[in-house]
């Protein structure tokens, strides 16, 4: 399917796309032919690969179970299921689970089709699978608002993971070319990304979970595409850089760092005891329930959470990483087994333990296949005789057919599944433009801009506070003020290392996360004194500021605000300084107090200072 006229338009600013191969060229709005050349391409391997989907079919065609009836009644009932969506294209919306139903119903059976044809041989299912994918790229928009309220983004996290999967098992089939692929990869890069992005980086329950873990996959499917990811935020990465991003951001936020997200408990994460606060607040027992009732909403959204968690811990295991599975904070938090324990097994009670929601049973697969415990055994009935287990099918929100991509015979030691490289880190992230938030990606022309972008790395940050809490050291706040005002004045300061930034760069470029209560200048002023401590430093013993070198009207809105400091930077680097320190005062009297991110924000949004050669 070719991209339709009008989709550019839709796309925000920095919406380009990169020609790869017979591409796609927009404006007059000429569609290439199908390049003839196959992908040949390994398969990532996300949930399973061919190879091991050969062994699978082999076991099945010889009577062994589970695999013989995981595979019969996923074909029958799933693969040769007709598609009942019709075509996709144009701007979509999402009112509810599950919108649009190509998508989302749709995901489950596109992925079901991509099994069968490697434990069938029959390419018809792989060319529905192609056709299937190439229709689905000239869809956008998916709600443009950034908040809770936009159901596609929720919708995007769960669903696009079966379409990605059922892309990477194609790479065998000659059919799936590389432009192909290339049109599936820029449509992921501009459409979804910045959309998964945003649940990754700011919200703390299943949507976060789901974000983080389809933005990882995003970035590792794009591994290899010449691509550079531009988030929500307008923050542009390499998918190297994207993938660690997104594994970190799940990290923090089972360990119970991303608090400042939007928990709406007094802790977050996966707690010592199992229990997911921000999904047990849901039910009827609230946030510290230290167990859960079946049937009750907690109960389906903790395994719902569970989902991407699980994913998520397989994307990395497969990367040669067990860190997910394994990871327990220091504590005692973060566990992904405590947490399907809370559950199954419950340790605080043992008489509450419950079970499984059907259409969740896929998350023990994948989970028992690493973990290897009783209760995860008893409930996927892996001891029964004939052990067909829980077959599992395609009405989980995100993982299906788990028995087919991980199920095995109790005389059986599956062992590791096979590992890749994650993505290759790349150079530092970059900044790509000022203004409204860019969609998606940049192209591989404009990487040689990014090799000659690089950020100062942060040395410190604080404030200090005129008035009582004068002799107060802000050092750990995790936001940076400014006001001016006759009585509390706050002043915020940084200091950059310069030691490893060249004499001869064209521009310095101070970029601050953040927003005001009312709109007002904020100033940015040099600071030549560069001794002050970040743990020491008080209103009362505060260093001076001397001339403005740049001033914003920063507004309400929390973003990136951008300000030019080219002039004293390249003067301290040409005096053979190796720091540079800014303070950051407010110009409006009285009425304007800005905050920012600071480095000890979870956000991950500290302060930056881009230099560009």
């Amino acid at each position: 399917m070719c991209y339709i006229e009008s989709l550019l338009p839709r796309f925000r600013a920095a919406a380009v796309f990169l020609a790869v191969g017979l591409s796609i060229i927009f404006g007059g709005m000429v569609c290439s032919a199908a390049a003839d050349t196959p992908a040949l391409r390994q398969s990532r391997g996300y949930m399973t690969t061919p190879a091991e989907l050969r062994l699978i079919k082999e076991k099945a065609d010889s009577g062994l179970e589970p695999y013989r009836t995981a595979v019969q009644r996923m074909i029958i009932i799933e693969a040769t299921q007709p598609w009942t969506y019709g075509e996709i294209g144009g701007l979509q919306a999402c009112r509810s689970t599950h919108e649009p139903p190509y998508i989302g119903l749709g995901s489950p059976l596109v992925y079901a089709k991509a099994l069968a044809y490697h434990l069938t041989g029959d390419e018809s299912y792989a060319r529905t699978v192609r056709e299937l994918l190439l229709d689905l790229t000239d869809t956008y928009g998916f709600g443009e608002q950034f908040s809770g309220a936009n159901q596609c983004i929720l919708n995007l996290s769960w669903y696009i993971p079966g379409w990605i999967w059922a892309a990477d098992l194609l790479e065998e089939y000659e059919g799936w070319t590389r432009e192909d692929k290339a049109t599936f990869q820029r449509w992921l890069a501009a459409v979804v990304y910045v959309k998964t992005s945003w649940a990754s980086d700011a919200r703390d329950n299943n949507w976060g979970a789901a974000g983080s873990y389809t933005s990882a996959l995003i970035a590792d499917y794009l591994h290899d595409s010449g691509l550079v990811l531009v988030d929500w935020n307008n923050i542009a990465r390499t998918p190297a850089e994207a993938y660690q991003h997104h594994n970190q951001k799940q990290f923090r936020r089972i360990n119970g760092i991303a608090a400042e997200m939007d928990s709406r408990c007094p802790e977050s994460g996966i707690r010592p005891y199992g229990g997911i606060p921000d999904e047990l607040r849901r039910g009827s027992s609230g946030c510290e329930a230290r167990w859960i009732e079946a049937n009750d909403a907690s109960w389906t959204y903790t395994q719902v959470h569970l989902q991407a968690l699980v994913a998520h811990a397989e994307l990395l295991y497969r990367r040669g990483d067990a860190g997910l599975y394994t990871n327990v904070h220091s504590d005692g938090s973060g566990s992904i087994l405590k947490a399907i324990n809370f559950i199954i097994d419950n340790p605080t009670n043992p008489a509450k333990s419950t079970y499984f929601k059907e259409n969740h049973m896929p998350v023990l697969e994948p989970a028992y296949r690493f973990y290897r415990t009783e209760a995860m055994c008893r409930q996927l009935h892996c001891q029964n005789e004939p052990p067909l287990r829980f077959i599992g099918g395609a009405s989980g929100q995100l993982l299906h057919f788990g028995t087919i991509t991980h199920g095995f015979h109790p005389d059986e030691d599956p062992g590791p599944p096979p590992t890749v490289p994650p993505p290759t880190m790349s150079p530092p992230t970059v900044q790509t433009s000022t203004g409204s938030p860019s969609a998606g990606l940049v192209p591989a022309e404009m990487q040689q801009e990014a090799l000659l972008q690089i950020k100062a790395p942060l040395l410190a940050d604080t404030l200090v506070e005129m008035g009582e809490r004068a002799d107060v050291n802000f050092g750990t706040n995790r936001v940076l003020r400014a006001k001016s005002n006759s009585s509390k004045n706050r002043i915020s300061y940084l200091r950059f290392d310069l030691s490893g930034i060249p004499t001869d760069f064209g521009a310095a470029i101070l970029r601050l996360y953040g927003a005001t209560d009312n709109a007002g200048e904020i100033g940015v002023h040099a600071v030549r004194e560069d001794a002050w401590r970040e743990s020491e430093v008080t209103w009362n013993n505060k260093p001076g500021f001397d001339e403005q070198l740049a001033l914003v009207l920063v507004d309400t809105a929390a973003r990136w605000w951008e300000f030019d400091v080219s002039a004293f930077v390249m003067e301290r680097r040409a005096a053979g300084a190796t720091k540079v320190s800014f303070a950051v005062v407010s110009a409006a009297s009285g009425v304007t107090l800005a905050e920012f991110h600071s480095s000890n924000n979870p956000s991950g949004f500290k302060p930056e200072l881009l230099i560009i050669r």
